[in-house]
């Protein structure tokens, strides 16, 4: 059998009387909730899957305290037990500290690229620059020939 099977198994009680689910939803103080009432909203509320994960132990007092109760010819009140371990839970502060990561990882990408860019800036910027001295050197090579011509018989 399944830990929740079991745990169900031990809420059976709660599922036994009757659905009071109207009054549930009014808002009230737990204290002025019946016991069972309260129990039944919790499991209502931990059985909702949520983004982490919950783990329902089996519990032996669970198992003891159902076989007595079916022993028992007495109408006493039964406490209903539930042995629950939240292993994750997904708060803001972690949702915070993971978006830092994460806007920390994209500063660094941008400055690589910044750091690209800016090199290939300079690259374009000194190849102008030797095209632009190359180009000045070649017109003053032709202004040579040319007054070299004119001066030639």
């Amino acid at each position: 059998m399944t830990s929740q099977g079991n745990t169900s198994k031990a809420l059976s009680d709660i599922g036994k009387r009757p659905n009071t689910r109207n009054r549930s939803r009014e808002i009230q103080s737990f204290e002025d909730m019946p016991h069972f009432e309260v129990a039944k909203n919790v499991w209502e509320q931990i059985s909702k899957p949520p983004k982490g994960g919950i783990v329902i132990k089996e519990n032996p007092t669970i198992d003891e305290h159902n076989s007595l109760s079916k022993h028992s010819n007495e109408e006493a009140p039964q406490p209903n037990i539930m042995s629950v371990i939240v292993t994750y839970v997904d708060t803001s502060k972690d949702r915070m500290v993971e978006l830092e990561k994460k806007v920390n990882m994209l500063m660094k990408a941008i400055e690589e690229r910044d750091f690209e860019i800016a090199s290939l800036k300079n690259h374009i910027e000194s190849r102008d620059a030797a095209e632009s001295s190359h180009t000045h050197t070649i017109k003053n090579v032709n202004k040579v020939k040319a007054i070299m011509q004119e001066s030639q018989p």
